[in-house]
């Protein structure tokens, strides 16, 4: 029994330490998207389509919003940044402030991986796509 009391705080720590590390990854291989939380489409929006993109991703999505990746040289975390149908913003995220929930098709969030693959190196910290009706935009 003594190996056994010996054995259980371990066990816990490393319980304690690996799941969080293991749930961190933040989504499946590949989707971009963190784990149940996929594209925002006309359907969720639903009544909320007057609202202002940036309102509504910070509602519906904020984890999309926060900083990630390395600092910048003033000292905070890379912003994501936005490509609206296909044409990457200048700025971040208050790009999304100029567009309504009502003239999108679909809003999706790329990780900083899938996001470097695509758009280049300029976007570690990911990308919000955002599909208007107006252009048809693809992805």
């Amino acid at each position: 029994m003594p190996s056994l009391n010996r054995r259980l705080p371990r066990a816990l720590l490393l319980l304690a330490v690996g799941l969080p590390l293991a749930c961190a990854s933040g989504g499946s291989a590949g989707s971009g998207t963190p784990a149940g939380r996929g594209d925002i489409t006309p359907e969720e929006i639903g009544t909320r389509s007057n609202l202002d993109l940036y309102t509504l991703v910070s509602q519906m999505r904020p984890q999309w919003l926060r900083g990630r990746g390395q600092m910048t040289p003033v000292g905070g975390l890379r912003s994501v940044r936005v490509v609206i149908d296909s044409s990457l913003q200048p700025g971040g995220a208050d790009v999304l402030r100029t567009l309504r929930g009502s003239q999108v098709t679909r809003i999706r969030y790329l990780n900083g991986q899938d996001a470097t693959t695509r758009y280049g190196l300029d976007v570690e910290a990911g990308v919000i796509e955002v599909t208007t009706g107006a252009r048809g935009g693809g992805g």
